[in-house]
């Protein structure tokens, strides 16, 4: 299989939309607590791999109590979003890093910026917020966040369009020059290089 068959795609563009019914919310609240315990053991492990995900110590407090208690709320609290790729790309095996992600302007809202950490399992990117509590709830993501509701949507894209084929891309540029590209003196990365040029 090359490419997902259940996805409803955005016309004109890589993009599109995958939905999951639950016919327990239950399902989805465990999905959540499985995410958030990847999440909380990221943080408490000393792992090179992991480095980027830290938590301050009241966050992961919080996470292991969920967890051990098996409470996904609040919801809001390091909220998860899915992005599935919807074609076959590359294996690898990327460890999960901290940026932030630029949510494009949608439906007359506004874009904005968001810092998350996101992790990979298989073609399938996972995104929590590192949001505070109260502006992920004036979010209000609904179904795009896991364990709110008993369905759960996930958004798609080509992995030739995805922005993770281009980290992949320019990951292997570094590791065949064997340094990282902003060391490089002359060319499009080179930290002399003025905006002019």
């Amino acid at each position: 299989m090359q490419a997902l068959v259940d996805v409803e795609s955005i016309q004109g563009t890589p993009w599109g939309i995958g939905r999951i019914e639950f016919e327990d919310l239950g399902d989805s609240k465990r999905i959540r607590l499985f995410l958030l315990s990847i999440l909380r053991r990221a943080s408490a492990t000393t792992r090179r791999e992991f480095s980027e995900i830290q938590l301050p110590k009241d966050d992961h407090e919080k996470l292991r109590k969920m967890v051990m208690e098996q409470n996904p709320e609040p919801l809001d609290f390091y909220p998860a979003s899915l992005t599935q790729l919807s074609t076959l790309g590359v294996r690898h095996d990327h460890s999960p890093f901290a940026f932030t992600k630029q949510i494009p302007p949608l439906g007359g809202e506004p874009g904005y910026e968001k810092p998350v950490f996101q992790f990979f399992l298989d073609g399938l990117i996972v995104h929590f917020s590192r949001l505070s509590i109260q502006r992920n709830a004036a979010l209000n993501l609904g179904p795009l966040c896991v364990g709110g509701t008993n369905s759960l949507t996930a958004s798609t894209v080509k992995y030739e369009n995805s922005a993770h084929a281009q980290n992949l891309a320019i990951i292997a540029t570094e590791v065949a020059l064997g340094r990282p590209l902003h060391e490089i003196s002359q060319g499009p990365f080179s930290p002399r290089r003025k905006l002019s040029d």
